[in-house]
């Protein structure tokens, strides 16, 4: 895989994580944004996308085929990163979290359609 490719697709997950992480950290209250909400959403972003970018360094095949298996792996990565990073802001320990998964590998999609030739996550 070119150098350029896995820094896109590591930047593209960054972003979509640390944007995610971020709302529903908020509970999509951004007036109430802080210096500390911040970093609790860099830290969660750096992790899922190293282990993301780990994961597709070993080319397993199902992720590279399939859009919804992607999908499905960015949304786990970054749920277990997010619930890891700090504690729920709102409903039992896992909703935010499983939140922030879902719409992360959402943001994930959208932003590498809209970036020619980028590849999903």
């Amino acid at each position: 895989m070119p150098i350029k490719t896995i820094a896109k697709g590591y930047c593209i997950r960054f972003f979509a994580a640390y944007l995610a992480c971020t709302f529903w950290m908020l509970e999509g209250r951004l007036t109430a944004l802080t210096k500390g909400h911040l970093v609790i959403a860099f830290k969660t972003a750096i992790i899922s996308a190293t282990v993301l970018l780990f994961i597709s360094l070993l080319r397993i095949r199902v992720f590279s085929q399939y859009q919804t298996a992607k999908a499905a792996l960015v949304a786990t990565v970054t749920a277990f990163a997010d619930y890891l990073t700090h504690a729920s802001h709102f409903g039992f320990a896992f909703d935010e979290a499983i939140f922030t998964g879902i719409s992360t590998a959402g943001l994930a999609f959208v932003i590498s359609i809209l970036l020619i030739n980028a590849e999903f996550a």
